[in-house]
């Protein structure tokens, strides 16, 4: 009525989409609030060319359910089925790894610090709230230096291992820093 874009709900449904594929859903989250942690919340969209519907509630987050036509070609399995919905049950982690695997074909033995889907899809689905468009390279103010490199040689399909691989190199030399920190300040 106002033709204003203020209040429209941009925010909200952005979070619900995060929330849907695999979001922290922390104890401040929105959808664990008392008013909505009650609630399910779901979407249909179409997973590998076949229709899918997720849904999660706030109140048990971790737990993922979902129709899918085909999740046996799906590179983790379904825990149970839900016995009042008739729902597959992943859990939240698995779901990741599926989506990861089935939209950015993420190798499923990738290392430690490998691309993941959660830091691949912010990119496509930024957050204000974590002030993601102020870089075109970052996806929010808190992305560690080596996510960014790994996420951004990745979905350019550069050799996002030598990222990676530097990245534990740093880590190895901080580990010796420290280490040799503790052996001066016990010396004195």
């Amino acid at each position: 009525e106002l033709q204003t874009r203020n209040g429209a709900g941009k925010t909200s449904f952005i979070e619900l989409v995060h929330f849907l594929l695999g979001g922290k859903a922390e104890r401040d989250s929105l959808f664990r609030k008392t008013a909505l942690a009650a609630f399910t919340f779901g979407m249909e969209f179409d997973l590998a060319e076949f229709p899918t519907i997720v849904k999660r509630s706030g109140s048990r987050p971790s737990r993922i359910l979902f129709q899918a036509a085909f999740p046996d070609n799906w590179p983790e399995k379904p825990n149970s089925v839900d016995e009042n919905t008739s729902d597959w049950v992943l859990s939240n982690e698995k779901w990741k790894r599926v989506l990861g695997k089935l939209i950015f074909e993420i190798p499923t033995d990738t290392e430690k610090f490998g691309p993941t889907f959660r830091s691949l899809f912010s990119y496509f689905v930024r957050r204000q709230s974590n002030e993601g468009f102020l870089s075109p390279i970052t996806q929010s103010r808190w992305q560690y230096t080596w996510d960014q490199q790994v996420a951004i040689s990745y979905l350019l399909g550069l050799d996002w291992t030598i990222s990676s691989e530097w990245e534990a190199v740093r880590k190895k030399e901080r580990t010796l820093q420290e280490l040799r920190k503790a052996a001066s300040g016990e010396e004195e």
